[in-house]
């Protein structure tokens, strides 16, 4: 198989009249060489060491097997010398074509560079806060990308080199001369990248005081806001409990929106100071951080005047409900006295009185049930001789009630004569 294999390399490397091989071809004879002398070097290791110990017709074979392969490997080897500058040809060219596609797309990448830049190029010396902020992400991010494709590719370009100079030379000089050319638009795109960050670097200080003064006037306008708010609020405090926690609830949020635009700005400049990287100016970090104090100043003052009012209208609403509980008590109280003349006017006479009669009538209620009497015989046993639907005298009446006690068997009615007249 071996052998048949070399066959086939000798045939492609014996071009039909003025045919030229492929690089295609090329490249696969190139891979068949190296597989052969790899299958022949261990042919060859395998029959000299089972050599030694074989005998008779066996060690015959294997001298004529190891002849056969040896002649194969010198067949090899003019096949692979007879070919070399056409295979180092294919070998530097696709190097070379390599290179140069990594090259491509490194001076390709800078046109993203260049796009992320486009709105400084405008003619514009600032640009809107937003738009700059935008860019300037951008064109880091464009830098990045830049800046990891010319490392690979150097790093590709100076490996190659090396295998270029192990080439033939009449080989490899026009391939290192292409290499160290293609070399040179590296290096420009390098120095172009070197610009481009500098310029980058210098609109980068630029939008972040533009972001840094934004965030400040945001949050004065924040804070003029929650100030304007309060003005004349000690003068407006009529007002319902409803109508005083919509307001207080709309100050709220107007001072709660303040504070956080003002905690958003100082925020913004305690990481620029700790942004070693695009360091700001020392000088306007330090005039920017004073009128943040300042404004917080003017926060603080607003939030008083709302506690302050806040306290007053509390005060105000409990005032009236107070105010009204005692109205209401009022009417409570004539209502008790009222209710209870009848227990204090005269030593509360009515009332005794009153409650006397509901004993009586419920001890002859009692009575008359127990002795089967019917109830109008009580007037009868009062007054004997009054005619029916006439009227019992009171000296009769006062006379009957001091018989009550015994009749009823009811000590507890044995009451006074003064309480039996009343």
């Amino acid at each position: 198989q071996v052998e048949a294999d070399v066959k086939k390399a000798e045939l492609q490397t014996t071009p039909i009249g003025d045919e030229t091989p492929s690089n295609e071809c090329i490249i696969e004879l190139g891979k068949m060489i190296a597989t052969l002398q790899n299958t022949l070097q261990e042919v060859v290791k395998v029959v000299e060491a089972a050599q030694p110990t074989a005998q008779g017709s066996l060690k015959a074979r294997m001298v004529t097997l190891l002849e056969r392969a040896k002649t194969s490997q010198e067949k090899v080897s003019e096949i692979k010398e007879t070919t070399r500058e056409q295979r180092e040809q294919v070998e530097c060219q696709a190097i070379v074509d390599e290179a140069r596609a990594k090259v491509s797309k490194v001076e390709e990448s800078f046109q993203k560079c260049e796009e992320a830049e486009a709105p400084y190029l405008k003619g514009m010396e600032i640009i809107p806060v937003a738009e700059a902020t935008k860019a300037v992400a951008d064109s880091i991010a464009a830098a990045a990308i830049m800046q990891k494709l010319i490392t690979e590719t150097r790093t590709f370009m100076m490996g190659k080199q090396v295998e270029l100079k192990k080439l033939m030379e009449a080989v490899s000089k026009p391939g290192i001369q292409e290499m160290q050319d293609l070399m040179k638009k590296m290096e420009a795109s390098i120095e172009k990248l070197s610009d481009f960050k500098k310029d980058t670097e210098s609109r980068q200080k630029v939008a972040l005081h533009q972001e840094a003064m934004t965030k400040v006037a945001t949050a004065e306008e924040a804070v003029k806001k929650a100030s304007e708010s309060v003005e004349g609020l000690s003068a407006d405090t009529d007002k319902s409990q409803e109508e005083a926690e919509a307001l207080m609830g709309k100050l709220a949020a107007v001072m709660k929106e303040a504070e956080q635009k003002l905690n958003e700005a100082r925020q913004f400049l305690e990481e620029r100071k700790r942004d070693r990287k695009v360091p700001l100016d020392t000088k306007e970090m330090s005039e920017t951080a004073a009128k943040l104090a300042a404004t917080q100043v003017d926060l603080s003052k607003s939030k008083s005047k709302v506690e302050a009012y806040e306290q007053t209208i509390v005060a105000s609403i409990l005032t009236k409900e107070i105010a009204q509980m005692l109205c209401d008590l009022e009417k409570e109280t004539e209502q008790v006295i009222e209710e209870a003349a009848p227990l204090v006017e005269e030593g509360g006479k009515k009332f005794v009185v009153a409650s006397m009669v509901r004993m009586i009538t419920e001890a002859l209620v009692e009575y008359c049930g127990r002795e089967g009497i019917p109830r109008q015989n009580i007037f009868r046993q009062m007054s004997p001789d009054t005619p029916e639907g006439g009227k019992v005298l009171e000296a009769e009446f006062v006379a009957y009630l001091e018989t009550v006690p015994e009749k009823c068997g009811r000590p507890d009615l044995a009451f006074s004569a003064e309480q039996r007249a009343a």
